[in-house]
């Protein structure tokens, strides 16, 4: 059995893919890439997590080569020392004799000296005048129905069987995945007009209903700046968040307030970047 990779492997092997690449992406993008290039061998079960891991740790640091550019997606900050020729745990030779570089390009596809800067969505080229304006005295059901849908879709692309539930009874999706069984509610939500926030809220009386350990909570969040995010929570998160004060109380049941800010979605004042987009139940 291998054993897992030094921190220094992961690091030049995120350089090397976002180099190409020419924009930001999600440390499960910087993974996929790296692994097909064959940058990075792993044997643990979630090496995005890791990468998403090693790569904010980097970057608290200071000087770092790397950058966040919107929650969960991380690009180059051309800062740092790039890593050395030669292969990162086994890949492919990197910056070798006859190698042509790609010239990093900011978002949109124009040519940039650095990396591109502020928030940037991997979903930003959606139709923005569907998120921005309601549309018929149905607005609310459609958008609920849309992120359940599209919950259903991410979750059938990572290899697992899902099902709506007709009858919604606190659960809105059952997936199954290597015989394991998980329920997910499903919380879409449209940012507010006033501020870059999203407010939503779970009722009481559902939340108690739904006490398995293999139930999840995926807030779709539709924002005007950054496309769209699914934060995902599973059930035992939720109850940390509740006890944390991270989610709070009110007449109607647990609030969720997100805010972005500085590039980062927070939940009350709780950074969340780690659960944006992850889809590792």
């Amino acid at each position: 059995m291998q054993a897992p990779l030094r921190v220094p492997g992961y690091l030049d092997a995120a350089y090397e893919v976002l180099r190409d690449a020419g924009e930001p992406l999600t440390a499960d993008g910087i993974v996929k890439k790296a692994l097909k290039k064959g940058l990075i061998t792993t044997v643990g079960r979630t090496p995005d997590s890791t990468m998403g891991s090693r790569l904010y740790t980097d970057i608290k640091r200071g000087g770092s080569r790397f950058a966040k550019n919107g929650p969960g997606l991380f690009g180059l900050s051309g800062a740092g020392t790039p890593p050395a020729s030669g292969r990162v745990q086994g890949g492919r030779p990197s910056g070798g004799k006859g190698e042509r570089k790609r010239p990093e390009r900011a978002a949109g596809g124009a040519l940039h000296g650095e990396q591109a800067t502020g928030v940037i969505s991997m979903y930003a080229n959606q139709d923005r005048d569907e998120i921005d304006e309601p549309s018929g005295n149905d607005y609310q059901r459609r958008i609920g129905a849309a992120g359940e849908l599209r919950v259903m879709s991410e979750l059938l692309l990572r290899g697992y069987n899902a099902d709506h539930i007709t009858i919604d009874s606190g659960i809105d999706i059952r997936a199954t995945k290597e015989g394991n069984v998980y329920e997910i509610q499903v919380k879409t939500v449209t940012e507010l007009k006033a501020g870059k926030k999203f407010v939503t809220t779970i009722g009481k009386e559902a939340f108690m209903r739904t006490n398995s350990p293999n139930m999840y909570y995926v807030f779709v969040l539709r924002s005007r700046h950054n496309g769209i995010m699914c934060v995902t929570a599973s059930n035992k998160e939720m109850k940390k968040m509740i006890d944390g004060e991270n989610i709070t109380t009110n007449k109607a049941g647990y609030q969720a307030q997100f805010t972005v800010k500085d590039g980062s979605l927070f939940l009350r004042d709780k950074n969340v970047d780690e659960f944006v987009n992850d889809w590792n139940l």
